[in-house]
């Protein structure tokens, strides 16, 4: 017979099955043959003899991913004529039962069925949707059935899945989503207040969305309700609390994936809320009118270290004690404004020093204050008859502080006075003689014991803080130590370091902001820029140059009138192009002037014409781009200006969400500009 013409042989997809087709040939053979072998052996498979007139057939129940070769034969009485050999494969078999068990937050178990038949390779896939390179694979040994990944990161999603190939065939799994949850949260301290606790912990590594803080008053009685708070950062602050109650604090990881850590729970109490110090005593001097002499006899420290002093002055003649309100009430609000009494001075008690003075001399009035809006020591009005109290504070706070007042003293006045007689004045006379020998006695004891303790006791004239105290760097091992003793007695050392930066950099040269041409740029006469801050810029055309900033520099400023800049028309255009960032305050009062054009129609800034091109609105700030063409110079710049519109005037924004989202904002734009000009930042 003739040889079966056009043999072929083909799995369609099956992991068991293989169809073979031939031409079959009209007449000249009795039957065809079919002999199906294991291609690694040789052994037979499969013998099938069909009809003369078959052209096809499906070989079921073979093994997935083998190769078979495939003889047909025709047959015609003794005879028979064999096509050859021709070969093909079954498909693999998919994996059945993938499963992930996440051990750890980095670590990930994967198991699987074992895969019958003889495949040449089996590989396990991993695929990051955060990363855009290619899925890593991992070849698997035969008869391999887990492997454990490693080196993941915490708060991601993944995908996995296997795959197994077979000559040119392969098949695999659908992709199986592995979330990790996200590492928690270690090292969380808690620093109480008498209303609130201040938590901080270390920031866990990986994809992090934020961090959740829930907080529950632990008390008898019925439940009390939980707050649960979303953090961005590693910090928080629970305030509105009860005080000397304890709370449970649990502090979890919020994943990129939605996930939560496994939260971390401490127990934090609230400090016991400090009583106001009792009054001993109502009357104190006044030397000259102003100067407040304060003792430690006029109060009492049983409900607690007293931690600061303070002097009210006042011009109200029927008040006789200050109210806390006028805590909040500052040498401005009364110099400039209609307040009658404010808070002069605020110093920590001198009297918790080694060598305490008996007294304290305070003069009031005795500061620049310039526009200062804070607690400042400024000068007395002229023609005005003052009174003062002097306040003891058992915690400083300007919401809730726990404080008592002294009566306001009598106002100073002269009284018209009778002659005296001939004896009155001779009794005053022996009197004061006596008087003065005691005094003269008494002052050269004093000198012999000042002698012995002049190392050990500071000078009456020493301002209330040491103000050319030297700071040195806090080793890093010592640092929590050192934190925890500033933050100490209502963080009065802070505050006086805070104080001390009064003084730092008065010494610097200002020669350039007192010069004539530049005194009508000084937004406050108080408030001048020292040499070493001063930014140099290019010279118009046919003046010498002073040099420009280039880069990523952050220029602070503040904005000078309309018609001199936009902000500054030959800042903006000597430094190529910039962003400009702009934190205004909201308030009645216009802090800052509006020197951009507020249409599309271009405004001329002498000879620098300006275009707004793009402006565009959100709650809390707008940005806007805008065209700069100057006349003479025949050059353009281009000016982006992202205008924080949410700070409150004498104030802070509610929370820290906004104030960070506009940052963000902020970075992005620099990023993406990095070569352009410097950015300028103003209030």
């Amino acid at each position: 017979p003739l040889a079966p013409r056009n043999v072929y042989m083909t799995n369609q997809g099956y992991p068991n099955r293989l169809s073979a087709s031939w031409r079959a040939e009209p007449q000249g053979q009795d039957s065809y043959r079919l002999l199906l072998y294991h291609s690694g052996s040789g052994t037979l498979a499969a013998n099938v003899s069909v009809g003369k007139g078959t052209s096809k057939f499906t070989f079921s129940g073979l093994a997935p991913g083998h190769r078979y070769l495939l003889e047909v034969v025709a047959m015609a009485g003794p005879y028979a004529a064999s096509a050859g050999n021709i070969s093909d494969w079954t498909t693999p078999s998919v994996p059945q039962n993938l499963s992930a068990v996440a051990e750890g937050n980095s670590t990930m178990l994967i198991s699987w069925d074992s895969v019958p038949g003889q495949q040449d390779d089996c590989q396990l896939w991993l695929r990051d949707p955060r990363n855009s390179s290619l899925p890593w694979r991992h070849s698997l040994a035969r008869g391999q059935v887990q492997h454990l990944l490693q080196g993941l990161i915490p708060g991601r999603n993944y995908s996995v899945s296997l795959s197994c190939v077979a000559g040119p065939y392969w098949s695999s799994t659908k992709p199986l989503a592995v979330p990790l949850e996200p590492d928690p949260v270690k090292d969380v301290q808690c620093l109480p207040e008498s209303r609130s606790l201040y938590l901080n912990w270390t920031s866990s590594p990986g994809d992090v969305e934020a961090y959740e803080v829930v907080t529950e008053r632990l008390s008898e009685g019925p439940p009390t309700s939980r707050l649960t708070m979303s953090i961005p950062s590693s910090e928080a602050s629970l305030e509105g609390l009860e005080p000397n109650s304890s709370y449970q604090i649990l502090v979890s990881t919020v994943g990129m994936n939605t996930l939560r850590s496994q939260a971390v729970t401490l127990l934090c109490s609230t400090a016991v809320e400090p009583l106001p110090p009792p009054l001993r005593a109502e009357v104190f001097p006044v030397e000259a009118s102003s100067t407040v002499i304060i003792s430690p006899e006029l109060f009492s420290e049983e409900n607690g270290q007293i931690e600061y002093y303070g002097v009210i002055a006042t011009t109200n003649e029927s008040l006789l004690r200050p109210t806390q309100e006028i805590m909040s009430s500052t040498w401005y609000d009364h110099y400039y404004g209609t307040e009658d009494s404010y808070l002069a001075v605020l110093l920590p008690n001198p009297f918790h020093q080694r060598s305490s003075p008996n007294t304290w001399r305070v003069p009031v009035g005795t500061e620049e204050c310039g526009q200062s809006r804070a607690t400042c020591n400024g000068k007395l009005k002229a023609n005005e008859q003052y009174r003062f109290s002097i306040a003891a504070f058992t915690k400083y706070d300007p919401v809730a502080p726990a404080v008592t007042f002294t009566m306001f003293s009598a106002a100073g006045s002269s009284a018209d006075t009778a002659p005296l007689s001939m004896p009155i004045i001779a009794g005053i006379i022996v009197g004061f003689l006596l008087t003065l020998a005691a005094v003269f006695a008494l002052v050269y004891w004093k000198q012999l014991k000042a002698k012995r303790t002049k190392k050990s006791s500071p000078p009456q004239e020493m301002v209330t803080y040491s103000l050319r105290n030297v700071h040195r760097p806090v080793p890093l091992q010592n640092f929590k130590q050192y934190y925890e003793m500033k933050t100490a007695s209502a963080n009065h050392a802070f505050f006086q370091e805070f104080e001390e930066l009064k003084e730092v950099g008065k010494e610097q040269s200002k020669v350039e902001a007192e010069l004539p041409a530049n005194v009508s740029k000084n937004r406050y006469p108080h408030v001048l820029p020292c040499k070493c801050c001063l930014l140099l810029l290019p010279q118009p055309p046919g003046g010498s140059s002073q040099g420009t900033v280039q880069g990523q520099a952050h220029l602070a400023s503040l904005p000078g009138s309309v018609s001199a800049s936009f902000p500054g028309s030959r800042r903006t255009l000597g430094m190529g192009s910039v962003s400009v960032f702009l934190l205004e305050t909201q308030g009645l009062k216009v802090l800052c002037d509006h020197y951009w054009p507020s249409e599309s129609a271009p405004v001329s800034y002498g000879q620098v014409r300006v275009h707004l091109l793009m402006q565009s609105s959100s709650e809390e700030w707008t940005v806007r781009e805008f065209k700069l063409w100057h006349e003479g110079l025949g050059a353009e710049r281009f000016v982006s200006h992202l205008h924080y519109t949410a700070w409150p005037d004498h104030g802070i924004p509610e929370s820290t969400t906004s104030i960070m989202a506009f940052r963000e904002l902020v970075q992005e734009h620099i990023q993406s500009t990095k070569d352009a000009g410097p950015t300028l930042v103003h209030c």
